[in-house]
């Protein structure tokens, strides 16, 4: 593999390109260490050497000082080390080292997120929020239905909250105020069946 380019990358790192294609950062030291000059041929040994063995170590260490810190998904993770500069297959091997720790697991991860929103955001919004999150549609389908009775007190909860503050002094009779307040609780992602509920129970 020819070294075709090196370019500074920050303070302490570069960009290392081989045969013309962006390959891994490494550190300036290493350049040295590693006898790695622009122009010139990277033994296989070498690659081998930083692919297999120095990068890898490296890019789980920083997989795991990022999960002390906060709880990720694999989407989440993936992109954090992409943003550090860590190539596909260097993300692969930290999410699979994680992984078999357990220390990333997107089912406990949809199950504490369901938990800390309950009350807070409709049913909708969470499972928005963790397709947003690369959560798969399978996996907040298993969540939502194993916290279902949880969330649906948590969703009539938050709707009668929205309603008491939209009707300090009353629920409006009038026909069209009424319809301008199912139109809001709507837009926050409840049911008009639920909403007509509420409202009828609390006039």
């Amino acid at each position: 593999m020819l070294v075709t380019g090196i370019e500074e990358y920050n303070k302490k790192q570069v960009k290392l390109y081989l045969d013309g294609e962006f390959a891994f950062l490494l550190y300036k030291g290493e350049l040295s260490q590693y006898h790695i000059k622009e122009g010139e041929e990277l033994a296989e040994q070498t690659y081998r050497l930083l692919t297999e063995d120095v990068l890898v170590k490296r890019v789980r260490l920083r997989a795991m000082n990022l999960l002390t810190k906060r709880a990720y998904t694999e989407q989440g993770l993936r992109r954090k080390l992409r943003e550090g500069g860590y190539p596909p297959f260097l993300e692969d091997n930290a999410l699979a080292y994680v992984k078999s720790f357990g220390y990333i697991n997107d089912e406990s991860y949809a199950r504490d997120y369901i938990a800390s929103l309950s009350g807070r955001y409709t049913t909708g919004v969470i499972a928005a929020k963790l397709k947003q999150k690369g959560i798969s549609d399978d996996i907040i389908s298993i969540c939502m239905e194993e916290a279902q009775e949880e969330l649906r007190e948590g969703n009539e909860e938050l709707l009668y909250e929205l309603i008491r503050k939209k009707c300090r002094d009353g629920c409006p009779e009038e026909p069209r105020e009424r319809a301008k307040l199912m139109r809001f609780l709507a837009s926050k992602g409840f049911a008009i069946g639920e909403i007509r509920r509420a409202l009828n129970n609390l006039t």
